[in-house]
């Protein structure tokens, strides 16, 4: 299976030119479309940015604005079979300002990428990301994202990374050439993180009772979460321990619950101000450990995909370890 993600900024300025590519040409105002045209991805996701949203009285209506005219756009460019994901951005424009973090957005869509990609996890055998019409940081935040998830994945499966970027826009030029600017069999790279602050959310702009309220309640079931045994789930991968990783092996479906509670949680405390101009502000900023739950999620998920490991065992069979080694450690011939 192939998939094709996309950052975009904001298409409403871009222009009508020529692309090339693989021999192939197609007037657009988007790289994206002779792309398509031209790999055949089995599946298309755009990734955009909240900062699009002009209107909504609340998050969610700013976040649906946004899409709708990302989804207007992909239309009207010919684009077809994708999905959208509408991530947190940064900013100051005529139409509204927006407050936060700037790496919300990569741990954002680490989160909802890997969500995404489980779903074919077993499939997935080409990755292309198209970085055109990425917005400044967005474009270096979704390559790094995507490499780390598909280094993962690529563990468990042979996976092919392709990169493209095209030609620089100018008023006097007509036709732009797509670039490949990586391709590549992705090197299986084991996560490496682990729990430091044993919270994934961190409070930039909460008054003391929003604060008590966000520690004390909304936070309260993921602090069930065994931290010390989810670090060392990671590190028996990284350091070659199977025994360990049917040990540690953790609660899947309660660590996915955990990832979309954050979320849930990251975009109820953004304030929304809607007198004049539209004006965001992010209460809450993602935090490193966000990460280490996400990884550990994938991790896991692919173990059970995969028919590796699906439940946390003390005892084990000398066949399952085995069959983990040959199939898993691979990777690695230590």
């Amino acid at each position: 299976m192939k998939i094709l993600i996309a950052p975009w900024g904001n298409p409403s300025s871009w222009k009508e030119v020529t692309y090339r590519f693989n021999e192939k040409e197609k007037k657009s105002k988007t790289s994206l479309k002779i792309i398509q045209e031209v790999i055949q991805p089995d599946k298309t996701i755009i990734i955009g940015l909240d900062t699009l949203a002009e209107k909504g009285g609340n998050y969610q209506e700013v976040k649906l604005d946004a899409k709708n005219k990302i989804k207007g756009y992909a239309d009207e460019f010919g684009i077809t079979n994708f999905d959208i994901i509408i991530a947190p951005g940064i900013g100051v424009f005529s139409d509204g300002e927006f407050h936060g973090n700037a790496l919300d957005y990569y741990y954002y869509i680490i989160a909802t990428l890997t969500l995404k990609l489980l779903e074919t996890s077993n499939n997935i055998t080409e990755l292309h990301v198209d970085l055109t019409h990425g917005l400044n940081y967005t474009t270096i935040l979704t390559y790094r994202a995507i490499k780390e998830i598909m280094e993962v994945f690529a563990i468990f499966k042979n996976v092919n990374f392709t990169a493209y970027n095209a030609d620089p826009y100018s008023k006097v030029v007509s036709h732009l050439s797509i670039n490949t600017v990586e391709d590549l069999s992705l090197i299986p790279t084991p996560f490496t993180g682990k729990i430091i602050q044993e919270r994934p959310l961190e409070p930039i702009n909460l008054n003391p009772e929003e604060r008590r309220e966000l520690f004390e309640n909304k936070l309260k079931n993921i602090r069930e979460i065994d931290n010390s045994a989810l670090s060392a789930f990671i590190g028996a991968l990284y350091n070659g321990l199977p025994l360990a990783l049917f040990r540690f092996y953790p609660e899947r479906n309660k660590l996915r619950e955990v990832i979309i509670r954050v979320l849930n949680i990251y975009e109820e405390y953004i304030e929304v101000n809607n007198e004049g101009k539209l004006k965001i502000t992010k209460k809450l900023e993602m935090a490193k450990d966000f990460k280490v739950y996400v990884f550990a999620y994938m991790i896991s998920a692919l173990m059970h995909n995969l028919n590796l490991i699906s439940l946390q065992k003390k005892e084990v069979e000398i066949s399952e370890i085995k069959n983990l080694k040959d199939s898993l450690f691979k990777f690695d011939e230590r």
